[in-house]
């Protein structure tokens, strides 16, 4: 943060260059299958995919019309996935207001190397050039600090907090911000 003391500044010109970074295709099943397989440590465990309901996930994976992504790095190695649109939605938010609804995943031995705003970037470009949003939106679990700092230094803001049906435990935040917020930067 040389020279700059805002915490959430973002850098455009490093941020230009990550979108050529990955590259993105419909996921597969081998893929999708890998994916469900990712455990995270942080993560609570009501939010982690459950064995029981695997089949169930797959299709969802693979449903054309929840365009879920598999994210590769330049090296080919599948590094996350994306989805866009209704299933990065949870159950009891508010979601009238128009936006592309985003959600994803960096491969858990990524997590916590400095790559998740780059690869949030990236996705949010991916999304752009897809869809052609006039805003994002994420549903972040409210426990998912580090998701939503990640969130937060990309512009977006908490409108809302909830609780879903059926899990009482867990609260969630939807947090939205506008494309232009980064079209330098896209």
């Amino acid at each position: 943060m040389r020279g700059n003391s805002d915490p959430f500044a973002i850098n455009h010109s490093r941020l230009k260059n990550t979108a050529a970074m990955y590259t993105f295709s419909p996921i597969t099943e081998q893929e999708a299958t890998t994916v469900l397989s990712w455990r995270y440590s942080d993560v609570a465990v009501q939010l982690q995919p459950n064995a029981d309901d695997f089949v169930e996930d797959l299709q969802a994976l693979l449903l054309p019309a929840f365009h879920y992504y598999a994210v590769r790095d330049t090296a080919g190695d599948l590094v996350g996935f994306c989805c866009y649109g209704e299933d990065a939605q949870v159950a009891g938010g508010d979601y009238a207001l128009q936006a592309l609804d985003v959600g994803m995943g960096l491969r858990p031995d990524l997590v916590g190397q400095g790559r998740a705003q780059g690869f949030l970037q990236a996705i949010l470009h991916w999304g752009n050039l897809q869809f052609a949003p006039e805003m994002f939106r994420s549903t972040v679990a409210a426990v998912n600090q580090r998701s939503q700092r990640m969130f937060a230094r990309a512009g977006f803001m908490i409108v809302q907090r909830f609780v879903p049906p059926g899990i009482p435990e867990l609260d969630f935040l939807v947090m939205v911000r506008a494309v232009d917020f980064t079209a330098e930067g896209l």
